[in-house]
């Protein structure tokens, strides 16, 4: 069976990388969502834990803050996840 595939946009741009067209199927598509979720769901804890023990930190300075050696290196994006919590609770 013939999988759809999709070209990817970039607004009304075709995404073209070494000169062919980026094409996505559903599956390929699903499988990140999996994998986006399981990443997410691995570094919630930490978040939570970190947010606890930094909450007046936080809400003093929502710059500047250093995030332990160890957080970055288990979870290099930790800053974009710290800031879209703060962003949903309307820190940021």
């Amino acid at each position: 069976m013939n999988q759809i595939t999709y070209r990817v946009m970039a607004g009304d741009d075709v995404v073209v990388a070494g000169g062919d067209q980026v094409v996505v199927t559903l599956e390929d598509a699903l499988s990140a969502v999996d994998k986006l979720q399981d990443k997410l769901h691995s570094a919630k804890s930490d978040v939570e834990e970190f947010i606890r023990n930094n909450w007046d930190e936080l809400v003093e300075e929502l710059t500047g803050i250093d995030v332990p050696d160890y957080l970055l290196e288990q979870y290099p994006e930790f800053y974009n996840y710290l800031e879209m919590v703060l962003q949903l609770i309307g820190l940021m």
